[in-house]
């Protein structure tokens, strides 16, 4: 999940195959029980969840260096959002399954992590952390007040290890995850390294 280290073009490519994807895919994803639905992409597979849709969604404007590409992002990310509406009952059902067990997955990094964050893992779990919070502010009123006190947990774990720093994604997305809201992009390596 190294975003920053992915071309914008890779990345545009990327986060543009998983939204058009989906607009053919998406129902037929969520009455699955299959939680990564792969996608080709490159000669590889790719993972298509709630949190790769939304996270997709947000960079995809900003990542189109073309107004023709914008227009069939937009229309791309337009069609999903209308099929998620129509299935939304299924859709936070899978949502909420991505966030237990993403927030699963961060809980036992960092808990099993030195006492500093290395660079690497702190841009695995920053990538982790940015999912988790899109996928919290899409399911704001599903969440119970202990799973919100767990991702303060986690939170206050994570400052511990990390220290302020600069953004660790690509320039161009800072205007769309300002440090406000995903305050753990703008983290670096508490250990000082690069």
């Amino acid at each position: 999940m190294f975003f920053n280290q992915a071309g914008t073009t890779d990345l545009f490519q990327k986060d543009y195959t998983l939204v058009t994807t989906a607009v053919f895919t998406l129902q037929e994803y969520l009455l699955s029980e299959t939680l990564y639905w792969m996608v080709p992409f490159q000669g590889r597979q790719i993972s298509l969840t709630p949190g790769q849709l939304l996270l997709a969604s947000k960079r995809l404007p900003l990542e189109a260096l073309k107004p023709e590409d914008k227009e069939k992002s937009q229309k791309a990310i337009n069609s999903w959002t209308s099929i998620r509406r129509q299935w939304l009952s299924a859709w936070h059902s899978k949502a909420e399954k991505e966030w237990n067990e993403r927030i699963h997955r961060l809980s036992a990094a960092l808990a099993e992590s030195e006492t500093l964050l290395s660079p690497v893992s702190l841009k695995q779990m920053a990538g982790e952390r940015a999912l988790i919070e899109l996928l919290s502010q899409d399911l704001k009123d599903k969440l119970s007040a202990g799973e919100v006190s767990l991702v303060r947990a986690l939170d206050d774990l994570f400052r511990v290890k990390s220290r302020a720093g600069e953004f660790i994604w690509a320039e161009g997305l800072k205007a769309e995850f300002t440090e406000a809201d995903f305050w753990f992009l703008y983290r670096q390596s508490a250990s000082g390294k690069k």
